[in-house]
């Protein structure tokens, strides 16, 4: 092996060896900080229950406590966080939009299934309406 050859490999190792330390150190930093669970900030509290399950007790306490809607037969099921069904039977289409609107416009639902069916529409055959509770 020629001397010029021998220094190269020299460096070349040296280089290796210091990438190495440097990223051992690294790791050993890095992965210490990772492990070390930091507090999370507080969520800001707007006064909303979370959760589905707050979601839909929201949407069933202001639908019972509005003027127009509070004599419906209506039933809010929660789906996911913010995310809830509406089932039930009201008398016309316009009330089933302001219903809908009203559900929709509510903080802290972001969507709202729409289960409501119309009275006079979607009766079931001879006239007889299903009760709300059968729908699934």
């Amino acid at each position: 092996m020629s001397l010029r050859r021998l220094g190269g490999l020299t460096e070349l190792l040296g280089w290796m060896a210091l990438g190495v330390s440097a990223g051992v150190t690294l790791g050993l930093l890095l992965g210490e900080r990772l492990e070390t669970p930091r507090p999370r900030a507080p969520l800001p509290d707007d006064g909303h229950p979370s959760g589905a399950a707050g979601s839909s007790r929201t949407l069933q306490r202001s639908l019972a406590d509005h003027t127009d809607f509070g004599t419906l037969d209506l039933t809010v099921r929660p789906v996911t966080p913010g995310v809830v069904e509406l089932i039930g039977w009201v008398q016309d289409r316009a009330t089933r939009a302001e219903v809908m609107r009203f559900a929709r416009n509510l903080p802290g639902i972001d969507n709202v299934h729409d289960r409501l069916l119309v009275h006079g529409e979607d009766d079931l055959a001879g006239g007889a309406s299903a009760p709300s509770s059968t729908l699934t």
